[in-house]
């Protein structure tokens, strides 16, 4: 039986200041001592004319997703033929890589590295979202997390390498249950997950803020905000192939660029609007003030602060916390599985913006 000592791992969280997910500093690199040919790092905005990038991500387009809609957006500005595949599973998204239907895959360190460990030839090197954007969702008449005692709760896989599982583990002892006191039920992504919640199938899942906010009204609110417990959690990482970054080294620059500007645009005040609009304008029924609502959220919890980008150190530290209360079942050299030189190389082309 799998153990995992939660409050222990938010005590331990809490410690450490990662890096990536708040203000970065980095000293001027040259090209050879990042290890990336001169060409790959542009004086300002690269030309991207002639390549080709598609982005593969499991679920369907939601205002969440808004980062991947203004990377690739920068991307085209730049001359790109940038797109996103939309896969109805990780087990797609991944395979999509290794087809060459897709470049770049989005997932967390918990779902990937299983599948780097079991062969799957691919290497972090960017990220998607700095921080977890995820709510422990219930149904109306659960009114704490002891009411679940008995009831049933949705999560994706069931399996090790399930942040789901995790993360309802943990909101089970935060209030002194174990997750023998529930009835858990594999249901699989999100969109099924709440669809499961709303047909009365089970009494809650984990989802994104997103979901919170178009049921609220209907009565569904939040017993557990991992966002705001988590504060120093990665979520969603960039993965490529090592041979295609190689290959493409100035088009993996840009792409951490493409984030970096992203993250600032949220930042300020007078640019946020524009990514409202451009996530509202992706997802056919969304709404503008449930949009704008969770912009709120992200802002109030600093979810994409303007330098964050992948550490070594933070990486290592993440990584060995998973191992240590069993998320992950071992561990794999860092250099087996991620990269920073093309977020730094971004960084230092964009500066380090005050926060």
């Amino acid at each position: 039986m799998r153990k995992r000592l939660f409050v222990r791992f938010l005590v331990a969280l809490s410690a450490l200041a990662l890096a990536g997910c708040g203000s970065a500093t980095t000293t001027s690199q040259s090209a050879s001592t990042l290890g990336l040919p001169a060409s790959a790092i542009p004086s300002s905005h690269p030309d991207l004319k002639g390549m080709t990038v598609t982005i593969a991500d499991q679920g369907s387009p939601s205002v969440d997703r808004f980062t991947e809609f203004h990377i690739v957006k920068l991307l085209r500005s730049w001359g790109a033929n940038a797109s996103i595949l939309w896969t109805p599973s990780q087990q797609i998204a991944a395979s999509a890589i290794i087809k060459g239907t897709a470049q770049v895959y989005t997932s967390t360190i918990a779902d990937a590295l299983p599948s780097v460990d079991n062969g799957l030839n691919i290497v972090a090197f960017g990220i998607n979202n700095p921080k977890v954007d995820y709510v422990l969702l219930a149904a109306p008449g659960v009114t704490s997390i002891q009411d679940l005692k008995g009831k049933s709760i949705g999560v994706l896989t069931g399996g090790p390498d399930d942040i789901t599982y995790d993360l309802v583990e943990q909101a089970l002892q935060s209030a002194g249950l174990t997750i023998h006191d529930i009835n858990l039920v594999t249901v699989g992504g999100q969109t099924l997950r709440v669809d499961a919640l709303v047909a009365g199938r089970i009494s809650a899942t984990v989802v994104s803020h997103t979901y919170l906010l178009k049921l609220r009204s209907s009565g569904y609110h939040s017993l557990f905000d991992f966002t705001q417990r988590d504060p120093n959690l990665y979520n969603d990482i960039f993965w490529a192939r090592p041979d295609w970054l190689a290959a493409h080294p100035k088009l993996a620059v840009a792409f951490n660029m493409a984030a970096l500007e992203t993250y600032r645009t949220f930042d300020n005040p007078k640019t946020e609007p524009q990514l409202v609009a451009e996530a509202d304008s992706q997802v056919p029924g969304a709404v503008a003030s449930q949009t704008q609502a969770l912009f709120k959220i992200f802002s109030t919890y600093d979810m994409y602060p303007p330098n964050a980008v992948l550490q070594s150190s933070a990486l290592q530290q993440q990584e060995q916390l998973y191992y240590r209360y069993h998320t992950l079942d071992t561990l794999t050299p860092l250099s087996k599985w991620a990269t920073t030189k093309y977020d730094a190389a971004a960084l230092q082309v964009l500066g380090t913006a005050k926060s």
